[in-house]
């Protein structure tokens, strides 16, 4: 849906896409903006509202926006993956040594179904079981052992609020299931990216980034930054465009900036040496 925006409801879009990268909560709004014909904030604000759709830690154990269904689904095709980045590449594992994992779940489980917690306010709640042990390893680890959707209002278009964590069952009212069959993600989940991304363009780790694509390829990146009242959109291509490239992506800066800031203070798009 990159290549012409369509008429498609959200949650099926959501589901095509199977997970969406929602560590900065706007980020689905974009990416639905980009993919659907008339998107409105609203439209993904609402099943996110009234939990049809929920941010939850997914791929690399990281934050993906899913929809419910999915939610309970694709925890059990990549627990094996998130539990293995826990042991083999963490480094709070090393400081769980001689702990009773179960026991960690067990206890993390019932104070995080009691209330939504942060990893602020888990850390001492667990230390007060486990005084040997690092407060915030234990707290960490428990992001990756239990399947923790983060809590409304965040999320919302338009609201803010604590990053708090509650388990996805307590959520959603359901259990997981069991077993599904899995298919990754082109970017995050593929070892030849070449159909998209050209092989000399390095992945990039920052936070805060999104992509720009010209005919399907992946050609820029792009960040919006705050300078003295005007959003300015900084593109950094990976390649030199045309004129007629960087006019066109210009043009559709220029929306997403309009999506982004609506009426609030002037805009600005710069465009970095490729």
């Amino acid at each position: 849906m990159l290549l012409r925006r369509r008429r498609v409801p959200v949650l099926e879009a959501i589901q095509r896409l199977v997970g969406m990268q929602a560590q900065v909560p706007r980020d689905p709004y974009v990416a639905l903006w980009s993919r659907l014909d008339r998107f409105r904030p609203e439209a993904l604000a609402e099943p996110i509202a009234d939990r049809r759709a929920v941010r939850m830690g997914l791929l690399r154990a990281t934050l993906h926006l899913v929809t419910a269904r999915d939610a309970l689904g694709l925890r059990g095709v990549i627990d094996p993956v998130i539990q293995r980045v826990l042991h083999s590449q963490s480094p709070f594992s090393r400081r769980l040594a001689g702990l009773d994992v179960d026991e960690l779940v067990s206890v993390a489980t019932k104070l995080l179904e009691e209330r939504p917690l942060t990893r602020a306010e888990l850390a001492p709640l667990l230390a007060e079981r486990w005084p040997d042990h690092d407060p915030a390893s234990l707290s960490y680890a428990v992001t990756y052992l239990l399947p923790l959707v983060q809590v409304t209002p965040r999320g919302i278009w338009g609201q803010t609020g604590p990053a708090a964590f509650t388990t996805v069952q307590h959520w959603l009212g359901r259990p997981l299931e069991a077993s599904a069959e899995p298919n990754d993600m082109i970017l995050l989940g593929h070892k030849d990216r070449s159909r998209m991304v050209a092989v000399a363009v390095r992945p990039w780790t920052e936070v805060g980034w999104g992509s720009v694509l010209v005919d399907g390829f992946g050609s820029a990146r792009w960040k919006v930054e705050r300078r003295k009242g005007t959003s300015v959109l900084r593109i950094e291509p990976f390649r030199t465009l045309s004129r007629v490239e960087k006019a066109s992506v210009a043009e559709e800066g220029e929306r997403l900036l309009s999506f982004i800031t609506g009426d609030a203070g002037s805009r600005d798009i710069r465009f970095a040496t490729a």
